[in-house]
């Protein structure tokens, strides 16, 4: 993987299922630990093993095989991350090592957790998608580029991606919403603070 502030060259893994839900993504069993952190291997612990407390792997798996077992993009189909609003389902990712996940559509909920961990949820079009699927497919150990300040998704060709605007923000800076306020309280106070020293 290689990148820099808003851009990630990355293999791209395809699972083009619709409505992969957040119990999918790490199922209930899972959400035992007492941090925000080390959830990569519950990831998909459902499809990913054979037995999921032995964590025997599940050779069928996408995730399984190389060069996919190594993806920092994940590309998806309708309605990714649906279920419950467990941020878990996100730890996940992120702590697999996915960077991106390219879909046709998120859950509300699902993107904004995707966001507050970093995590790029860029939606693009049906026909992108299964274009590009169809390309990772065909050369599997390739890196495709995403670029945040393009707003586009490259491997053979060059396609765009959507992502809104106040999201797409913070995804390029890096910031939490907190963070964001944070800032607009200091701006605030110090608008304040003239105000009062110029009504004095």
């Amino acid at each position: 993987m290689t990148g820099s502030r808003g851009r990630l060259e990355a293999v791209a893994c395809p699972l083009l299922r619709d409505e992969i839900d957040t119990d999918a993504f790490i199922p209930v069993s899972e959400n035992t630990r007492l941090t925000g952190a080390g959830y990569g291997d519950a990831l998909f612990a459902a499809w990913r093993y054979l037995d999921i407390e032995a964590r025997v792997p599940n050779p069928d798996f996408v995730l399984n095989r190389p060069p996919f077992d190594r993806a920092q993009v994940l590309l998806c189909g309708r309605n990714v991350g649906c279920g419950s609003s467990r941020e878990s389902a996100v730890w996940a990712l992120r702590d697999y090592g996915f960077r991106a996940v390219l879909a046709m559509s998120f859950n509300e909920t699902f993107l904004r957790n995707c966001v507050s961990n970093q995590i790029w949820p860029l939606h693009m079009a049906e026909a992108d998608v299964a274009a590009l699927a169809g390309e990772v497919t065909a050369e599997p150990g390739r890196a495709i580029v995403v670029d945040l300040l393009t707003r586009s998704v490259t491997a053979r060709h060059s396609r765009p991606f959507e992502a809104d605007p106040y999201y797409l923000h913070l995804l390029i800076e890096g910031l939490a919403e907190d963070d964001l306020l944070g800032e607009y309280k200091r701006e605030i106070a110090g608008i304040v603070q003239r105000l009062g020293e110029t009504t004095n």
